[in-house]
């Protein structure tokens, strides 16, 4: 009766061992068949993934150069004709660079330009508040940036940016979204905002004030000022994790 039992339990554990090792393999299998490990066809990937909702579709919004800016001449990755890396004015590399950078140093500012957006940059390292808000001065002796923030009531020429979908081919990557161009500013009435046709800030089309905003202002904007929107398509490419930016044109 004890032999009996003993067989019972090691069939069991026999049995235990497979199911687990079935399970090792299945899961094994569904990963390199997922990831394309040891599969040369799926390097010709083609996908396309819609909403913004995915975190690869939002890292490559934070990088491409654009910031709120006080001046609407500075030339970000949004204007009406295709931008490439040397078209990005100054002030807004540096920013970008400030977002990307935990030591605020030229070196540092470098190597994160470097690898955002390519080598053929030309920075000049200088003072630099293209928001109005952040204050940054630069020291030539050592290299390096002291930065404080700084209360700014005048106006801010900004843009609500929707993610509408992202295309993957290969190691090419196209983000398409929605912009609508904005400004706000303090006013008598509280916040003023107003609604421009394109990245010039030229021409207005509308204006209201906070008090008429009944929701987040992005959602605000996005909801009720549709007709305005412009669509553009970045393009980006991808190496070792690393994503870099190339252009961004009007479509």
């Amino acid at each position: 009766m004890r032999k009996k039992k003993e067989q019972k339990t090691q069939n069991a554990k026999k049995q235990m061992t497979f199911v687990l090792a079935l399970m090792v393999f299945l899961f094994a299998y569904c990963y390199i068949m997922y990831t394309g490990l040891g599969n040369n066809n799926l390097l010709h990937t083609n996908v396309e993934l819609k909403g913004g909702d995915d975190v690869i579709s939002v890292r490559l919004q934070e990088i491409i150069p654009f910031i709120p800016k006080v001046d609407a001449s500075i030339i970000t990755a949004y204007q009406n004709r295709k931008i490439l890396n040397t078209d990005i004015d100054n002030d807004v590399l540096l920013m970008k660079a400030y977002e990307n950078s935990e030591i605020k140093t030229n070196v540092s500012f470098n190597t994160v330009l470097e690898r955002l957006y390519g080598t053929n940059l030309f920075l000049v390292n200088k003072d630099f508040n293209p928001t109005g808000s952040l204050n940054c001065t630069y020291d030539s002796n050592t290299m390096k940036y002291t930065c404080s923030t700084q209360e700014y009531n005048d106006i801010i020429y900004d843009c609500v940016r929707y993610i509408n979908k992202l295309n993957i081919n290969e190691n090419n990557y196209y983000l398409t979204e929605d912009v609508i161009f904005y400004s706000h500013e303090v006013s008598e009435d509280g916040i003023l905002y107003k609604i421009y046709t394109d990245a010039t800030y030229s021409e207005m089309v509308s204006s209201f004030t906070e008090s008429n905003v009944n929701t987040d202002i992005e959602k605000y904007l996005m909801d009720k000022y549709q007709i305005y929107t412009n669509t553009y398509k970045s393009n980006f490419t991808v190496s070792k994790s690393t994503y870099r930016w190339f252009s961004t044109e009007k479509i």
